[in-house]
Parts: C-alpha cells; sequence; structure tokens
C-alpha cells in the first residue's frame, strides 16, 4: 500500500524530446517537415527545421504515451511511430525518406 501512494505522488522526470535525423541520401536536405500527432490526446502540431542538416527535434507533450510522426523532406517522405518508453531512453532516430 505504501508503494501505491509513494507512486501516486512522486514526481516523474519529463520525457526529453524527440530527435530524429532525416535522410534522403548522402546529402542531408536543407529543410524538414514534421508533421506530429500525440496520443491519447490526438494533439497534432507541425515543426519545420530549416538549414538543420536533417535534424528534428521534437518535444514531448505531457500524458502521452506515443507519438505519430510523417517526415518530409526534398520530395521523399517516411511515417515513424515513437513509444514514450523509448523516447525515455533518450536516443536519436535515423530515419531514411523515401
Amino acid at each position: 500500500m505504501l508503494g501505491f501512494l509513494r507512486s501516486l505522488f512522486r514526481s516523474r522526470a519529463p520525457v526529453p524530446p524527440v530527435v530524429v535525423r532525416a535522410r534522403t541520401g548522402s546529402v542531408p536536405p536543407t529543410e524538414v517537415t514534421v508533421d506530429a500527432v500525440w496520443y491519447p490526446s490526438g494533439l497534432r502540431k507541425a515543426y519545420r527545421a530549416k538549414h538543420a542538416q536533417g535534424l528534428c527535434m521534437l518535444p514531448w507533450i505531457p500524458d502521452s504515451d506515443r507519438v505519430a510522426m510523417t517526415v518530409r523532406a526534398s520530395g521523399a517522405t517516411a511515417a515513424l511511430e515513437v513509444q514514450v518508453n523509448a523516447a525515455r531512453e533518450g536516443r536519436a532516430f535515423d530515419l531514411a525518406l523515401v
């Protein structure tokens, strides 16, 4: 019972941002667009990164358990879904756009 009460009042560490490196070949794209949807809230946001060599960072929306995103650059597209546990690990995602 004591463990349950502690879990209710324990402050959670924030989830780090999701880092995605989009690539379309050997040359990094100059502009990347990301359309993201966080679940279960359904909150939608669009992000654009210019001159970032394909590197994008998306903040994690509190109380979300996953984010689904569509990444576009240089006429190529790819989809990626990230679960909260993978985001907590703080790793970057390398995404090949086709």
